[in-house]
């Protein structure tokens, strides 16, 4: 084993695993196009991105990453259960896994995440196993409900498909795919973003969407992407990439989203604490934004003053829901509750709407440790970062913020990728000093 890298001989169970990798991707595939509408352009969509993948796999994986902003799109496929980029990053991994399968032996790159990752992964495994068997059996039909069935595969496809993403990404991206997926990640979000304006200004939705189900979905990937947005707008010569900022922060506060506005606040003061070199550049944009929340302030006064107004009682309804995650949390602390129905004041709650706690209480404590652990080790060394990496570190803090409040699964797509992003930098410049 090499410091810095796994070599993995391709033996018989590396195979299987690689098969068994491919078998399910393939299973998603086939369940995207069972569901689409238009089964004829799902297919030759996925044809298009496995040939583009083919040729070249960092191909896919910008493609994955371009799509991740553009999450539901049901006018090109109709309204199916599984995020664009979703199918895209399983088209990839069944290409990756398949050329894989002929090579004599893998290298893999070793990271700090490995370890908590494999270890989240595995004990989901186990607790999910035990969620069907002991919690959805029933006696009296003598056969395994679905519905706890369907839950326990759901949440081991989200841990599992997280996984993967993160580690596709290490192994794909070098240290000079740095740059090309910033101006990725900054050009997808902008382009949702003036999406979100068509929808304000020409359709008149009240609190805009984009390519995402919710505003506070959309607001949540906006407060991630803001800081990245400033630091491109700093570095780069195009002035297109000045005026993304405002059109980014324009469209955050049209979502009215009250924990996506807090939680891209707290990161982008992050951010101009953390980098020092270039903060006094970043002065106009400041002017800028307050110039944004002045004019929505004066042009959207009723539905702003609406939603600061339900602010005590939206803050109150949320610290009861926490009290009764908590109590419920309590009862079963270790594994958690699997796919718990939270009671308050008379309202049954499908989740917590605070990452820590919905952690903890469907998975337990000892998954919510972990993953502790996975964002300990992203801010390890963080005095030496670079103007880039700050901002990839900004965005994790916008999302830990937000998770105070509110969370999304989907966001984890997003979230793993920054820190696959910080890991590539980080494993490059190891290997260079080997």
């Amino acid at each position: 084993m090499h410091r810095e890298k796994y070599i993995v001989k391709n033996s018989f169970l590396v195979r299987i695993l690689l098969a068994i990798l491919i078998l399910f991707s393939l299973l998603v595939l086939g369940f995207f196009v069972y569901q689409a509408t238009n089964k004829v352009v799902a297919l030759l969509f996925l044809a298009a991105v496995i040939l583009l993948s083919w040729k070249k796999i960092l191909y896919g994986m910008y493609l994955v990453i371009f799509s991740l902003s553009f999450m539901f799109i049901p006018q090109l496929f109709g309204v199916i259960n599984v995020a664009l980029p979703e199918v895209l990053f399983f088209s990839v991994l069944a290409v990756w896994c398949i050329t894989s399968f002929t090579k004599k032996e893998l290298v893999l790159k070793k990271t700090r995440m490995d370890l908590p990752l494999l270890l989240i992964f595995g004990i989901v495994f186990v607790s999910g196993v035990a969620y069907a068997l002991f919690f959805g059996w029933s006696y009296e039909i003598s056969r395994l409900n679905f519905v706890a069935v369907e839950f326990v595969l759901r949440i081991l496809f989200v841990n599992a498909e997280m996984i993967l993403f993160y580690f596709l990404a290490v192994n794909i991206l070098t240290k000079k795919d740095l740059a090309p997926v910033t101006s990725l990640l900054v050009l997808s979000i902008s382009l949702a973003s003036l999406m979100a304006l068509v929808q304000f200004y020409v359709f008149g939705v009240e609190r805009v969407t984009s390519f995402f189900e919710y505003p506070n979905f959309f607001g949540m990937f906006l407060g991630v992407l803001f800081p990245l947005s400033l630091y491109k707008a700093i570095i780069a010569k195009r002035i297109f990439y000045r005026i993304i900022p405002f059109i980014l922060f324009f469209s955050l506060l049209l979502t009215f989203s009250r924990a996506a506005l807090i939680s891209a606040f707290i990161s982008t003061v992050f951010f101009l604490i953390m980098w020092k070199e270039k903060r006094w550049m970043l002065a106009p944009f400041i002017v800028g934004v307050v110039a944004l929340i002045a004019i929505v302030s004066i042009t959207e006064g009723d539905v702003l003053q609406q939603r600061v107004q339900s602010i005590g009682e939206h803050a109150q309804e949320r610290l009861d829901l926490f009290q009764a995650s908590l109590t419920l949390t309590l009862e079963k602390p270790l594994l958690g509750h699997g796919r718990p129905r939270i009671q308050s004041n008379d309202v049954v709650y499908e989740q917590a709407h605070n990452l820590y706690v919905q952690l903890a209480l469907e998975k337990g404590v000892v998954i919510l440790g972990l993953f502790i652990w996975v964002f300990v080790r992203v801010f390890q060394g963080i005095r030496h970062k670079t103007g880039r990496e700050i901002a990839f570190l900004s965005g994790v803090v916008a999302f830990l913020i937000h998770g105070l409040m509110d969370y999304s699964l989907k966001i984890f797509l997003l979230v793993f990728i920054l820190i696959a992003l910080l890991e590539v930098n980080r494993t490059s410049e190891n290997l260079e000093k080997v």
